[in-house]
């Protein structure tokens, strides 16, 4: 199978950071400030801050550096103070309407307008789950309200935030579960408690050294009998896998064990399938221990659901998919496929590639030999040794006929043809003409160009407004400098090509 370059990712990368539209203010950097811009690059916000977070809910935490710490505060989208830049810490809004902050040592909560919601009086404060958050005072946790009325007591050693009305405390070295009106779910007794997904259903416990599983309502399943249990990342998944004598078994929401222990290790995807290892190969399984997928391939396989294909494993150093059908697996014809990036997979057969959609359709036709995944929503192509660019409906944004492409900047894509460089727009036009013998990006509007064995440099415009007359480039231009090198000396210069002593 033929592979894109290495150098095809780095440009998409670069391409999809630096020329699609984003869906809000972006934050940039000058002379070592922050300030926000918007997709075309316009300055919106002025650099004025330390630092300066991205946008969300309308929101921007931004702060400053003091001589006693860093400092927070949160603007909107035209810049104006909203939050006034005072606070230690500072979360960012959340659906409850709550932002966690900390004035002098001591943690609150503001409301979206700034005004304090929750007085400033806690040790510590967690983000507010199920309108609850978790307070800290003299040293003990508990839980507030909306309005910083207390729910539940500030008894306990250590709290997690609620998930599905139940949340586990901790309590002299000792663990169990609480409900959201306070009320003991469990006794507070267990060693540990093993989880993935706080809202699972099933847990399990340790006592001396050993592991039993429990229930959400607090019902212990089985005896103290386990070595180990894996955490049940998935809230729907009524099974949970258990160790015993150096080998794995699932057990279900009844305390029964419905797969021996036979297994060296198991993974739960969801509630129908398992990853499964055995005399050290990997293959699937379903809950009624039915093979899916052959236990004999050296990697785990992956399997993402809700997607055509399915799953995808390794073999023969190739990416292989397949779908579930019915109760068993069925394979795809591909040779090799790649990973989902904006609803398109890289698939390829017979030595062609195109792309499938989520379905499993071939959307774009196998008629390359060789594409890179999407980047949001453009993917870097090959045919008969040239290069373009797609985007998702398959049309040619950048046509497959160049030796080189070079990534977006400043609006303008670096190509290459018959050993001669310039520049394309996002349309694919040749806006500046290959004419070139070397060419780099383009950074603060100037590009570094080489014309009959010499660096000058040209605007976005083609227009050459530093003569060729340098020998070589050190560092393309930043902060209004460049250094280049001229008679067997480097040396500094400004946009308009003159020495900077």
């Amino acid at each position: 199978m033929n592979t894109v370059k290495a150098a095809c990712f780095f440009v998409l990368f670069l391409f999809a950071t630096s020329h699609l539209p984003a869906q809000q203010l972006r934050a940039f950097e000058q002379d070592k400030k922050w300030g926000y811009q918007d997709a075309s690059g316009k300055i919106v916000i002025p650099a004025q801050f330390g630092t300066a977070d991205y946008f969300g809910d309308g929101l921007a935490k931004v702060g400053n550096k003091e001589a006693t710490g860093w400092k927070y505060g949160m603007i909107d989208a035209t810049g104006k103070l909203v939050i006034p830049i005072i606070y230690e810490s500072l979360g960012r809004p959340y659906s409850a309407g709550r932002i966690l902050a900390s004035l002098q040592g001591k943690w609150g909560f503001l409301d979206k307008t700034g005004k304090t919601a929750v007085p400033f009086i806690y040790e510590r404060a967690g983000n507010y789950a199920e309108d609850m958050a978790e307070v800290k005072l003299n040293g003990k946790w508990g839980f507030i309200d909306l309005n910083g009325v207390m729910k539940i007591p500030i008894i306990y050693d250590a709290v997690t935030s609620f998930s599905k009305k139940l949340s586990r405390v901790t309590l002299n070295a000792k663990s169990g579960f609480i409900d959201n009106t306070g009320k003991l779910v469990t006794e507070i007794k267990y060693d540990e408690i093993h989880w993935g997904h706080i809202a699972a259903q099933l847990y399990g416990v340790r006592m001396n050294g050993k592991f039993a599983i429990l229930n959400r309502q607090g019902i212990e399943l089985t005896p103290f009998v386990y070595e180990a249990v894996y955490p049940n990342f998935d809230d729907k998944n009524p099974f949970i896998a258990v160790k015993s004598g150096y080998k794995w078994g699932v057990v279900n929401d009844k305390g029964v064990l419905i797969i021996p222990m036979k297994y060296d290790e198991l993974a739960f995807v969801n509630d129908k399938l398992i990853q499964a290892r055995y005399n050290g190969k990997w293959g699937i399984i379903n809950v009624s221990d039915k093979v899916l997928l052959p236990l004999q391939y050296a990697e785990k396989p992956e399997i993402r659901v809700y997607q055509v294909p399915q799953g995808t494993f390794i073999e023969n150093g190739k990416r292989k998919g397949f779908s579930l059908i019915g109760d068993g697996i069925v394979l795809s014809k591909y040779d090799h496929i790649g990973e989902e990036e904006s609803g398109r997979r890289s698939v390829y057969y017979q030595n062609k590639a195109g792309y499938i959609n989520r379905e499993g359709k071939e959307v774009i036709a196998l008629k390359y030999d060789s594409v890179a995944n999407f980047a949001k929503g453009y993917a870097m192509v090959a045919l008969g040794g040239k290069l373009g660019l797609i985007d998702t409906l398959g049309k040619e944004v950048i046509p497959v006929k160049y030796d080189y492409l070079g990534g977006f900047s400043e609006g303008l894509m670096l190509v290459t043809s018959n050993k001669m460089w310039g520049f394309v727009d996002a349309t694919g036009r040749e806006v500046i003409p290959l004419t070139y013998q070397a060419a780099a990006p383009f950074t603060e509007g100037l590009a570094a160009v080489v014309v009959n064995k010499k660096v000058g440099f040209i605007n976005r415009l083609g227009r050459m407004v530093i003569e060729p007359e340098f020998d070589d480039i050190v560092q393309v231009f930043e902060y209004g400098k460049a250094v280049v090198v001229k008679d067997g000396k480097q040396i500094t210069i400004s946009k308009t090509g003159k020495p900077i002593e």
